[in-house]
């Protein structure tokens, strides 16, 4: 039987992971940190970000 460390959930065939979290609060987990700035840490540097030059044309070759 599984049971979630975090929620408290437990049901005979529910997976957790290796830190013992269901997969709700395995998601949560990670999608937390991105909503709340992610990598950067929202302090205003005074730059502006400017999204990455992309090419414009796509060379395929076909062999």
């Amino acid at each position: 039987m599984g049971r979630c460390v975090k929620c408290g959930k437990k049901e005979l065939f529910l997976k957790v992971n290796s830190e013992g979290l269901c997969l709700d609060c395995e998601v949560e987990k990670e999608v937390k940190p991105l909503a709340l700035g992610g990598a950067s840490s929202g302090i205003n540097t005074g730059k502006k970000d400017t999204p990455p030059v992309l090419p414009t044309t796509v060379a395929v070759g076909y062999l």
